[in-house]
């Protein structure tokens, strides 16, 4: 028996348990009457399981320490927990749960909570399918008050998921499940662990590497979490919600940006922007704050995007009318979804099934996979029955599914696990690389960063060991260099194994164009391959752009320098966007305008809101009104 069963009481009789309403590795959570007001409430108990990890047993009612060894862990995980109370009790708002009391009993502790009558988001989408956008906006509108009340406190939910959110019978929305958050005051030194909760497609990119043994990343890791953390997994959240689909990774949103996301015809373009703005890859790209988004969702009117080109003349419809006829003709083959096409064919899904069509909407490869993975070197990753191989564009399967995982096609190789190790297999099946590795990354200018015994080495295609497995982390060869790791300083290699910069960096990127940005004591600049500091570490963040153009960050404003470290857009601005038709959005005090790569403000800062430019056109948001605006800065509105 691993929970307290029905009748049992706590606090002497003050509350009785009705039945289990959840439990996880850390807590156990029950219905309980409390007898004094003959209500019902939450109760959740500090239970640690897990199999072959449970630090609790149960004997009785009593929790008990499996072993000594285990005391002082226990010990720490029960401060923890009251922490835990302590923060929700503190936390005040209608959508929050509320928490009562605290107290220990039975060898543990519990603390009490009001009782949600109602079902998780997730039940209500498994049920129903797809919900309305103006129903998961309703819930929005509930949602983002409740978090700036936890973020003004410093506090980050950290697992937010349609699981974690309840609503009853009126539509009444409340957050739950504050287990895996975390209490950061600005500046503050790291006093709370970083093991999060990772729910795949929630967890933001910034936190997906926490794994890292390097205790300075986790000091640095402070700066990543922000309320801009409990942002993405929000606006993943509603992306689920609304296409009942698995939100995108950080791989697709990189690179197939907006296409990476999959709409019922219903949703509007202004949702489908906001959930953009709040997944994107870069946290100093994302709404900073819930009252950012507020802003924004106070100003958006329903209007379909659709209806301001067709009712508008004066803008050129031919993009979004062949768009338009594709997904017409996707959709009358009544597929749940349609991701983006790469290599001229794109993934669909009927009946929770995988398929491929052309870019005329023909079903090419049939939807009998239960997995599949987009097209790369003519070939494409599939899973059927637990096991993954590879199809062509013709639906051949040329590689049978024999594999536990399996990665895309690079230079020729596949990296593929087989009983928990990773080996290379060619374009014909046969295997090339025996499977003795425990990682195995992607092949890239004739080079592979590979994980044995616990290091990293580098390997030829061939399999022939070019750098031995000495190294905490190694990078993918670009540009003829592949950065490296030792004891956490990091340094790059050429393709002879060379050291041609030494190891003396916090953190580096790749080399682009030439140049590479590097990181000493939390402040970033930029080296050449002769290790010449071109550009100092003076700024906050720094980002290689387009062409020769870098994006910087000092004093919480951003900025443009070029490769040589010379000055093209200062830094004043709050947001800079990405390059699209040789122009980018700006954001200056609320408002957006753009400029180009000459670091001119060529649409001036006016509007409430902007997007990416496509084929000439950008969508704005003046007052009520959505419109589109060209690259001369001429706007057309709906009448």
């Amino acid at each position: 028996m691993q929970h307290l069963q029905p009748n049992a009481t706590l606090q002497g009789g003050k509350y009785r348990i009705e039945r289990v309403l959840g439990q996880g590795g850390f807590g156990i959570t029950y219905l309980a009457v409390q007898t004094s007001l003959n209500r019902y409430v939450a109760i959740k108990e500090l239970f640690i399981g897990g199999s072959g990890q449970a630090i609790n047993d149960r004997r009785g009612n009593q929790v008990v320490v499996t072993n000594s060894a285990n005391q002082a862990s226990f010990n720490q995980q029960k401060e923890k927990f009251k922490k835990e109370a302590l923060r929700l009790a503190n936390l005040n708002h209608p959508n929050l749960v509320k928490v009562h009391e605290f107290f220990e009993d039975n060898g543990t502790a519990y603390y009490v909570m009001d009782y949600i009558e109602g079902e998780s988001l997730r039940t209500k989408l498994n049920r129903e399918g797809c919900l309305s956008e103006s129903l998961v906006l309703k819930y929005m509108q509930q949602l983002l008050p409740a978090l700036d009340t936890a973020h003004r406190q410093s506090i980050w939910h950290l697992d937010i998921k349609p699981e974690n959110i309840l609503v009853d019978r009126n539509g009444h929305i409340t957050l739950i499940d504050f287990g895996a958050s975390k209490h950061i005051e600005p500046n503050s030194t790291l006093t709370t662990s970083l093991v999060l909760a990772y729910t795949p497609g929630y967890c933001p990119p910034e936190l997906l590497d926490l794994s890292n043994e390097n205790p300075e990343y986790y000091i640095q890791a402070i700066k990543d979490i922000g309320p801009w953390t409990d942002i993405y997994a929000l606006g993943a959240t509603m992306y689920n919600l609304l296409s009942d689909y698995l939100p995108p990774s950080k791989r697709r949103l990189e690179k197939e940006g907006r296409n990476a996301f999959v709409y019922p015809n219903n949703v509007s373009s202004s949702t489908q922007d906001l959930i953009i703005w709040m997944m994107k890859p870069s946290k100093e790209d994302r709404p900073q704050s819930s009252v950012d988004i507020q802003r924004l969702q106070n100003q958006i009117q329903e209007e379909d995007e659709k209806t301001l080109f067709t009712n508008n003349q004066n803008v050129n419809n031919d993009y979004l009318y062949h768009t338009k006829k594709l997904l017409e003709r996707i959709y009358s083959h009544n597929y749940d979804g349609v991701y983006g096409f790469s290599e001229g064919l794109a993934n669909v899904k009927r009946e929770g099934l995988n398929g491929f069509i052309d870019t005329e909407g023909k079903e090419v490869i049939p939807c009998i996979y239960d997995n599949v993975d987009e097209f790369s070197e003519g070939l494409a990753a599939v899973e059927k029955n637990g096991a993954w191989g590879f199809v062509d564009t013709e639906g051949k399967e040329v590689i049978p599914c024999i594999y536990d995982n399996v990665d895309e096609f690079s230079e020729g190789l596949a990296a593929i696990e087989k009983n928990g190790a990773w080996g290379y297999i060619n374009k014909r099946g046969k295997d090339v690389i025996p499977c003795i590795f425990s990682i195995a990354g992607s092949f890239s200018e004739g080079y592979s960063s590979v994980r044995k015994d616990g290091f990293f080495g580098v390997i030829d295609k061939n399999g022939k060991e070019i750098l031995p497995f000495l190294f905490d982390n190694v990078g993918p060869f670009i540009e003829g260099v592949m950065y490296i790791s030792k004891a956490w300083k990091y340094g790059f290699i050429n393709g002879k194994g060379d050291e041609i910069i030494p190891c003396v960096y916090d953190e580096v990127g790749s080399f682009n164009n030439g140049f590479a940005p590097v990181r000493n004591r939390f402040k970033w600049g930029m080296i050449n391959k002769k290790g010449k500091e071109i550009v100092p570490c003076n700024y906050e963040e720094i980002e290689y752009c387009v062409e020769h153009l870098v994006k910087v960050k000092k004093d919480g404003k951003v900025g443009l320098i070029n490769d040589r470290g010379l000055e093209i857009v200062s830094c004043i601005y709050d947001y800079i966007g990405d390059f699209f038709d040789n122009i980018a959005v700006v954001r200056k005090e609320w408002e957006y305008g753009y400029i180009d790569k000459s670091g001119h403000e060529v649409i001036t800062c006016r509007f409430d809101f902007a997007n990416d430019f496509n084929n000439g056109f950008a969508i704005i948001k003046k007052g009520k009104r959505f419109g589109r605006i060209d690259k001369n800065g001429n706007t057309y509105f709906a009448r």
